[in-house]
């Protein structure tokens, strides 16, 4: 069986320091795979009190330190014309799910039901813990569902 190839989708304009290392832990788990991002127009952005709040948050508690929120800038991958995914994860936010490339399985994460970041900080800021799921988008079926540790974060 050859390693997988697999297509992280991401907002161009929220691209967060977790798409980076979400990239990075599977290529450690799954060696010899091939792990490209795609960039697209996304969901809507954050609204800018959000925004402030990510940025207050950082410089209050976490001082000069990375966290997994930042933003960060992704140079979108070469694109090869062969380059056929096995498995695509959708993290661009959209609330309508990609459609599935021939052949490759579709995940996207969903925080109460719904597509976007934008929904995991309303639960956040309506002081709830947002149910996280990923989605099997061909099968319509959640392949797993859970809530963060907020006492970790």
């Amino acid at each position: 069986m050859s390693p997988p190839r697999i297509e992280l989708v991401i907002d161009r304009q929220a691209a967060r320091r977790w798409h980076e290392r979400l990239r990075a832990r599977l290529l450690r788990l799954l060696p010899g795979s091939v792990i490209r991002f795609r960039l697209v127009q996304g969901s809507v952005a954050f609204p800018s009190p959000v925004s402030h709040l990510l940025t207050l948050e950082r410089l209050l508690l976490r001082g000069s330190r990375e966290a997994l929120c930042d933003t960060i800038r992704i140079e979108q991958t070469e694109t090869e014309r062969e380059f056929q995914p096995d498995v695509v994860v959708d993290c661009s936010g959209q609330e309508r799910a990609l459609a599935r490339p021939d052949g490759a399985r579709l995940f996207r994460p969903l925080y109460n039901g719904h597509a976007g970041e934008t929904a995991a900080a309303a639960a956040l800021l309506a002081g709830a813990c947002p149910v996280i799921a990923l989605e099997d988008v061909g099968n319509a079926t959640l392949a797993a569902t859970g809530w963060p540790s907020l006492e970790a974060a």
